[in-house]
């Protein structure tokens, strides 16, 4: 194997210098061991020596275009993913995370494309169908990601993500019964997973089951106690069976673990309206709308609320 040139230090957490008479095949294994201890940093310093001197290491910008995914980096992620489909256009697992990076940037058109290509060399490989329902889901196709879940599901009948996000489409398409039994199943295979908890509660909230809601609002929470979205639908389930103290309660810590999600901001300033707290509720629309000005429903809500202080 050639050797890496005149590396870097590697610093980051106490990690050890590099040796100069490092093989690849050994700086990748170090990379990836600081990559299973979540310092992508380090090892994406490593993937960049091991390419200075090897630029055809497949390898290296694979793993580096995961780590690069990992720190939030779509768009280097994306490129490290071009460069191994460059040398290896067959490259099932690089195809796929080609297709979740396309997604991550907003461009589901060629997502689409990388992960059909995925499936046409590979169609029994369930992640290929799963990410492709996720684009579709993404996009507002709610039929052709169901088809893709169930695809995933049918290669892989443990899932237990491909249930849950099977059962949030089911709930777009107004299959509550079924989305409930999706979710169950994902629960089943996962009982750890609080995401399939709180989404079971809100369908079962727009059934009106508003207590079965809250139980499962509170074991999501339970599982993950600065889950913001379970805070924001625990307050929307607590102020439709009429607690709106608790309702803001919950909506105020979900604000605080997600200032800049607008949802619960329009949640409380509804609670509030419905306490009779009319100006505060007003300034709470107009926190909303200052951080999301086309947001329909706070617009609308405050333009009520306005009308209706006029009349008073």
């Amino acid at each position: 194997m050639p050797e890496l040139l005149d590396p870097d230090p590697v610093t980051d957490h106490g990690a050890a210098r590099a040796d100069p008479a490092l093989t690849i095949e050994q700086a990748l294994r170090r990379a990836a061991a600081l990559c299973d201890k979540a310092d992508n940093d380090a090892a994406i310093r490593i993937y960049d020596q091991i390419l200075a001197v090897a630029p055809d290491t497949i390898a290296a910008h694979h793993q580096r275009g995961i780590a690069q995914a990992a720190c939030g980096r779509a768009g280097a992620a994306l490129a490290s993913f071009d460069q191994v489909i460059a040398r290896a256009p067959t490259h099932l697992e690089a195809l796929i995370n080609r297709g979740v990076m396309l997604t991550a940037l907003a461009r589901p058109d060629a997502a689409i494309a990388s992960l059909d290509r995925a499936i046409a060399l590979a169609p029994g490989q369930p992640e290929a169908h799963y990410n492709r329902g996720n684009v579709c889901s993404a996009s507002g196709d709610f039929a052709a990601a169901l088809a893709s879940y169930d695809s995933a599901i049918a290669r892989a009948p443990a899932h237990a993500l491909a249930y849950n996000n099977r059962g949030v489409v089911l709930t777009a398409l107004g299959r509550h019964a079924q989305a409930i039994t999706s979710f169950e199943q994902a629960i089943a295979l996962s009982p750890q997973h609080a995401g399939a908890f709180n989404n079971l509660g809100a369908t079962l909230r727009q059934l009106g089951r508003l207590e079965a809601a809250l139980a499962n609002f509170d074991r999501a929470l339970a599982l993950a106690p600065d889950y913001a979205d379970a805070h924001n639908n625990r307050g929307i389930a607590l102020a439709a069976a009429g607690d709106h103290a608790a309702a803001l309660s919950s909506f105020a810590r979900a604000i605080e673990l997600n200032p800049n999600d607008v949802n619960p901001h329009n949640n409380r300033a509804n609670a509030l309206a419905a306490s009779g707290r009319l100006d505060e509720a007003l300034a709470a629309y107009s926190q909303a709308i200052a951080l999301a000005p086309t947001h329909a429903e706070s617009c609308d809500n405050r333009g009520n609320l306005w009308r209706r202080m006029h009349r008073l």
